[in-house]
This record gives structure tokens, C-alpha cells and sequence, in this order.
């Protein structure tokens, strides 16, 4: 499992483990280029070489431009799970905001 910018990592470890693994869960993913240079690595990662099964979580409201919902929403089709909701509070792409899923619902 890895959530913001452990996703970077989670989504690589499940593509090199193939079957070793039982499946992996990717919650409020990093992706693609930004300023930072984080993700950098998964512009047109290919999600159909994982083996195992995958599930994302991704808040809607999702205001940190690092973690954008809409990309994470083209890639994983049905194996996305939506949250809802949620309290927004000080940088968004902080622990404490709507990334993570608090006071929210599915």
C-alpha cells in the first residue's frame, strides 16, 4: 500500500513483484510531471503489466495539484474506489486535508 508520494513506489514495487504479491491498494496517487519533478517516473506507466490486482483511493475533492483525482479517475476504471466529502483544512497537500480520508464516505 502507498499513499501520495509513497504511491510512486507502491505502483513500481507491484509491477516488478508481478505474482509475488496478492494484490496493492494506491491512495491519493502522485502523478505524471509537476515542479517538484515527483512522479516523473510514472508518465505512461502501464497498468496492464501489474499482475496482481490493484485498487486506488482518491478523494474527488482532491486540491493538491501533486495528487490530481481526474488522472487517477482515467487510469484506474473500475478499480477505483471515490471518496466523498471530507473536511478541507490549511495546504492541501498536507496529511491533515481532504487527501486522506477523514469525515468522509465512499
Amino acid at each position: 500500500m502507498g499513499h501520495s508520494f509513497g504511491t510512486i513506489s507502491s505502483r513500481w514495487l507491484a509491477k516488478n513483484l508481478g505474482s509475488e504479491i496478492n494484490g496493492s491498494i494506491h491512495s491519493a496517487s502522485m502523478n505524471g510531471f509537476n515542479r517538484l519533478g515527483f512522479a516523473t517516473s510514472l508518465s505512461g506507466f502501464s497498468y496492464d503489466s501489474i499482475a496482481s490486482p490493484i485498487l486506488h483511493v482518491h478523494n474527488e475533492n482532491d486540491a493538491c495539484p501533486h495528487t490530481p483525482y481526474l488522472i487517477v479517475k482515467e487510469y484506474a476504471g473500475e478499480n477505483l474506489v471515490t471518496v466523498r466529502g471530507g473536511v478541507p483544512e490549511g495546504d492541501p497537500c498536507a496529511a491533515v486535508t481532504c487527501t486522506p480520508i477523514r469525515d468522509a464516505s465512499s
